[in-house]
């Protein structure tokens, strides 16, 4: 039950955040263009190739996450059958052969491992997108000839 209202409740987080990106794209994208001119059609560009990275990403790891369910509850289902018919092992001296079956049962390691591995690539894409937006963004201003200057305000006087 615990699970289900977590489910609920990450619902109702990620439905603002399919109105807020949209918001957000289009606030960014205004900026640019008010500062760089076409220059933020790159900056567009790069920000719809970094979000269409992310689809085969949650694809796969879905995918993942569902072997790794499956994995443990076979995991699961056959140690407490174990458990349960433990004195009939014992008294037929069959331990080595269910120790092995349950070890075999294991493999949810290996996707644990592969979860682990696309979950720090997606994390990598995430802190390092802002980087290749600017660097694809600013390498077309450089292309394209746009002048890219720094209008600062003066620093305010101590006096």
């Amino acid at each position: 039950m615990s699970v289900d209202i977590q489910r609920i409740t990450d619902l109702m987080w990620y439905l603002n955040i399919v109105w807020m990106l949209s918001i957000q794209i289009t606030l960014a994208i205004y900026v640019f263009h008010m500062n760089l001119g076409l220059g933020s059609l790159a900056a567009l560009g790069a920000t719809l190739v970094v979000m269409l990275c992310n689809i085969p990403l949650t694809t796969i790891q879905k995918r993942y996450q569902s072997n790794i369910m499956e994995a443990k509850y076979d995991c699961m289902r056959t140690t407490s059958e174990v458990l349960r018919d433990m004195k009939t092992i014992k008294l037929q001296a069959w331990d080595d052969q269910f120790l092995g079956k349950l070890e075999s049962l294991r493999e949810e390691y290996n996707q644990i491992w592969k979860s682990l591995r696309l979950a720090a690539f997606s994390a990598f894409i995430f802190w390092g997108s802002p980087t290749f937006i600017y660097v694809v963004t600013f390498s077309a201003c450089m292309v394209m000839n746009i002048e890219l200057t720094f209008d600062a305000a003066p620093p305010p006087s101590l006096t």
